[in-house]
């Protein structure tokens, strides 16, 4: 009949900290981090939009974009790295 599966315990995306499914398909500890991630995703994609669609548009001719995009992901790798670190 009605099994209770204990779900395992996973590490939130967002901030790190430890905690129990309570679904199968869980990834944030709480619905908060859930919408800081996805907030930051969007502003994220739009930053790398415009450079990617200029990448595209002048199909790599402007010399640089490449190194652009290269640039703000880095900075994105700093913010997380040391969002971790506190």
């Amino acid at each position: 009949m009605g099994e209770i599966i204990d779900l395992p315990i996973k590490q939130c995306r967002e901030c790190g900290a430890q905690f129990r499914q309570r679904r199968a398909d869980q990834i944030f500890c709480c619905s908060g981090h859930k919408a800081h991630w996805h907030r930051r995703a969007q502003v994220r994609g739009g930053q790398a939009y415009s450079l990617l669609m200029d990448w595209r548009k002048t199909r790599g001719g402007r010399a640089g974009v490449l190194s652009d995009i290269a640039h703000i992901v880095d900075g994105w790798i700093r913010e997380d790295a040391q969002k971790e670190e506190r």
